[in-house]
């Protein structure tokens, strides 16, 4: 029996019909048809085509082992499961092809796993030794995360070094879609909450109860100025005291906080909020509860409290804060002194699941541009300026990590189900290649487990 999948999305209503097969986007190109797998095969005969990833990965939580890819009834399905094996408690699955692709177009139609703490990726990335002058790329043109979330980042992997002498890489292009019009954002990395009037404080928390990990990059307290003359946090360069004298009465506190991200406190230490520098910053635990709290030495009287957060990429800040309670201890009880959190975690009743329907993922790669595109429409377009022009495999991978909205146990038995991959070529396009992969990678590609995505390389992280 065919079934059909109805998803409403912002007054859009798109149907699906059984195997729904999707052509390029019309005025693209001139395309052939030069990859299609619909899974409709033993899991042998798939590994002909395909390479499990096959081993533990230090970067997330699980193992990704050929046992956990099953195919059935013309499904894919990358099956997570609570297991020891290994150094790792989780297992769960990833492949890549062993044809590679310069250029096209690229979808992929498929359900993310009912849970939240998975990544569940369409990826391309390039692999093995570039020729002289070639860059290393990703392509990740879906990271969904539950219930929800898409999204879609391009990487430079030229190595860069930080100001803390780190190792990173460039994100060229990364933005996430919330497909639930009731989801809190935030575009603004800076809050500043000036007072009617002063409050004597020995203690300041911001407490937040967002689905994920979050930076907070520096806080910062101010004596009442009946003018309102309060500095601004958001500036490359934070200086205390600032040109009108106005002193930051936290600077001198003691910090203590709900957590780090996947215990990468030296990454992102506690004392990283409260430095007086933009490129530092705690961020927060992925799951369960968040909070930074700030003790002084002695109660002060504090007329403004501002903050800036997210993680900052090329000069812009991304994936700010939009969801937080600030508090002050008045020597007996804790305070509010603003509140907009929301009942919920994502702002509200949840009423888009894409671990329960079909959707289709596109991508369009050419010598000049990249799109992004959502069952059929465009959502994303950036050039490709200098950046992935050579060949790459295409990725299916499930992550069990804390950066997909927290770990926790409903994974266990979960699956990111993939229906197809399919990728034509312009026959026209000039660059455009048909072979499966460049002559100096070796017919047999290793089976090293691969890595997947944007979230596992956040701001200051290396391999």
């Amino acid at each position: 029996m065919r079934k059909t999948h109805i998803l409403a999305l912002a007054g859009l209503t798109i149907f699906f019909a059984g195997r729904l097969f999707a052509d390029p986007p019309e005025g693209t190109g001139n395309w052939r048809l030069v990859f299609e797998e619909t899974f409709d095969k033993s899991k042998e005969e798939l590994f002909e085509t395909w390479v499990p990833a096959n081993g533990n990965e230090g970067h997330i939580l699980c193992g990704r082992f050929p046992e956990n890819i099953e195919v059935k009834d013309g499904i894919l399905r990358l099956c997570n499961r609570k297991e020891r094996r290994g150094t790792q408690d989780w297992t769960s699955g990833s492949m890549n092809t062993y044809k590679y692709f310069k250029y096209g177009y690229f979808e992929c139609r498929y359900r993310y796993a009912d849970a939240p703490g998975v990544n569940n990726s369409f990826w391309l990335m390039t692999r093995g030794k570039l020729p002289q002058g070639g860059i290393p790329f990703e392509l990740d043109i879906n990271e969904g995360h539950y219930p929800d979330e898409i999204n879609c980042t391009i990487h430079d992997w030229r190595p860069i070094i930080l100001e803390n002498g780190k190792k990173s890489h460039k994100v060229v292009v990364h933005k996430n879609f919330e497909m639930d019009p009731v989801k809190i954002s935030n575009e603004d990395p800076f809050v500043s909450i000036p007072l009617d009037v002063s409050v004597s404080a020995s203690k300041i928390r911001i407490s937040s109860n967002h689905y994920q990990h979050f930076h907070i990059r520096e806080i910062a307290a101010y004596e009442k100025d009946s003018l309102g003359g309060y500095p601004s946090l958001d500036t490359k360069n934070i200086k205390y005291p600032d040109k009108e004298g106005k002193k930051n009465l936290l600077a001198d506190g003691t910090v203590k906080v709900s957590g780090h991200l996947e215990g990468r406190q030296d990454d992102f230490p506690s004392k990283g909020a409260l430095d007086g520098k933009l490129s530092t910053s705690w961020c927060a635990n992925g799951g369960g509860e968040k909070w930074i709290e700030i003790t002084l030495p002695e109660a002060r009287d504090i007329g403004c409290i501002q903050f800036i957060t997210g993680w900052i990429n090329d000069g812009k800040f991304l994936d700010c804060l939009p969801t937080y309670k600030v508090e002050y201890f008045d020597g007996k009880e804790w305070k509010t002194i603003k509140d907009n959190n929301s009942k919920h975690a994502f702002g509200g009743k949840k009423t888009v699941n894409l671990a329960r329907s079909w959707n289709t993922y596109g991508f369009l790669w050419t010598p000049k541009e990249f799109v992004f595109y959502f069952n059929g429409k465009e959502i994303l377009r950036a050039p490709n300026d200098n950046l992935a022009h050579y060949y790459a495999p295409v990725f299916l991978s499930a992550a069990i990590t804390n950066w997909a909205h927290g770990v926790c146990d409903e994974i266990d038995g979960t699956s990111m189900d993939v229906d197809y991959v399919r990728v034509w070529q312009d026959y026209r396009m000039k660059g455009g290649i048909l072979d499966n992969r460049p002559p100096e990678i070796e017919k047999t590609p290793d089976s090293k487990p691969q890595k997947s995505g944007f979230f596992s390389r956040l701001l200051g992280s290396s391999e």
